[in-house]
């Protein structure tokens, strides 16, 4: 009886796995088209919108400039990964030549910095204090929504801020936005 069981568990076993492996293949982002969902096609055009506007801004800065980010915050009503859109925007800067400081290092620093000062570590390579650097400007933003009904259709307006504030005046020096309109058929379901 236990042989007799076996042979249905490991067909039925057989089956899913063999309904369940799936090829996966690779895009190009630059070419999505959109969909429901925020994706692809929304953080490439937001991206793109932000880094030329605020390099353009920046480039013609007189002095040092030192950017810190800040969260930008989600304030709609699906999941965006909001770090996506700042590390990109940070990353492709950078490879303009603008610097950035990031703050989530500093405890680690400090305790190096500490540590060289017990005199544990080799004077040539401690850290000595009185090296780190603070922002002078901060990145910050937000994503908002507005989503309406009309018959079938929903709209969602998504609007993407982001705005440049000098640390020690907290002015506004730099703020773009970029706009989508996505609209989606509901399907109604009914008896």
């Amino acid at each position: 009886m236990v042989f007799m069981m076996k042979k249905p568990v490991t067909l039925l076993l057989g089956m899913f796995v063999f309904s369940h492996c799936a090829s996966t293949q690779y895009a190009d982002s630059r070419k999505d088209t959109g969909s429901r969902q925020w994706g692809a096609r929304e953080i490439n055009e937001t991206v793109d919108t932000m880094v030329a506007s605020l390099y353009s801004s920046l480039k013609d800065m007189k002095h040092n400039v030192l950017i810190s980010v800040s969260k930008i915050r989600n304030r709609t009503s699906e999941h965006i990964d909001t770090t996506m859109i700042a590390d990109e925007i940070s990353t492709r800067l950078i490879k303009r030549g603008i610097p950035f400081i990031d703050k989530s290092q500093r405890t680690e620093t400090l305790k190096e910095i500490e540590f060289g000062q017990t005199g544990a570590a080799d004077s040539e390579n401690a850290i000595s204090a009185g090296q780190l650097k603070s922002p002078n400007y901060e990145l910050i933003g937000e994503v908002t929504d507005s989503v309406s009904y009309e018959g079938n259709n929903r709209k969602q307006f998504i609007i993407v801020t982001l705005k440049l504030i000098e640390v020690e005046t907290t002015s506004v020096v730099w703020q773009e936005r970029q706009e989508f309109m996505k609209v989606s058929k509901e399907e109604k379901y009914g008896w």
